[in-house]
């Protein structure tokens, strides 16, 4: 039965694939903002990289720096400086770049971390972030599942990615609304790149993947930010006139 079961998935996914390949690629969108930026960064700061960092410690560009919950790799071969904290805590150093990806949505209070991390960019730094929102369907599903069933799940959904998806994801600030309406209130200027995707969740069944893509596709059409999938985030440390929480 077992066996059935992934040849069935196996062949949803081969039928949804042209699905997948329309999908507008916001990994690489993201990793273009970051590499333009990192040539005008002496201090790089990664959020939540742990033992995948983004970039390389090699370069002598910059120094770069790491911050995460996670103890249990040697953080001195990926980073400069390594620190073990909460990004819900004030940050030990100042930063020309800080950044991280699918990270925020598993942040529970993210309007404590926007604000310490606004504080540690140094003057006219930036802080770039990509992550998924909170009403897209997929993070509806996410929700609803719970973490549990959602980690039993994914071998089958999207076999690969066991040792890096499934954490418990909050969503806090987790609509253009809200998301927007936080950085007017704090005098933050921001630019936020909206994405409606998350296909290949649903490419294990044909049927949901086609529907997903008409409803990724309407929502753009329609200017639907609500409802986006993914946002990139982009804030800059342009004054100190902040109002505090």
């Amino acid at each position: 039965m077992n066996f059935k079961i992934v040849d069935l998935i196996i062949f949803n996914k081969w039928l949804s694939k042209p699905f997948k390949k329309i999908e507008y690629d916001i990994d690489y969108k993201f990793k273009n903002i970051i590499y333009k930026e990192v040539k005008y960064s002496n201090i790089i700061l990664e959020l939540g990289g742990a033992s995948r960092p983004m970039l390389h410690k090699e370069d002598e560009r910059y120094k770069y720096v790491g911050i995460d919950i996670d103890s249990s790799f040697d953080s001195e071969k990926y980073y400069d400086l390594y620190f073990c904290q909460s990004i819900e805590k004030s940050f030990p150093l100042k930063a020309d770049l800080i950044f991280s990806k699918y990270l925020m949505e598993h942040v529970r209070n993210v309007e404590i971390s926007f604000l310490n991390q606004y504080e540690a960019l140094s003057s006219n730094g930036k802080a770039i972030h990509l992550y998924p929102l909170g009403y897209h369907p997929f993070s509806i599903a996410n929700k609803l599942l719970g973490n549990e069933n959602v980690k039993k799940l994914i071998p089958f959904i999207k076999k690969g990615s066991e040792g890096y998806t499934g954490y418990p994801a909050f969503y806090t600030l987790g609509n253009s609304y809200s998301l927007e309406k936080f950085f007017i209130k704090k005098g933050i200027k921001a630019e936020f790149y909206y994405h409606y995707g998350a296909v290949d969740y649903f490419s294990f069944f044909f049927p949901f993947a086609l529907v997903i893509t008409l409803f990724n596709f309407l929502c753009k059409i329609l200017n639907l930010k609500f409802f986006a999938s993914n946002v990139i985030v982009v804030f800059s440390k342009c004054n100190d006139n902040i109002n505090k929480l």
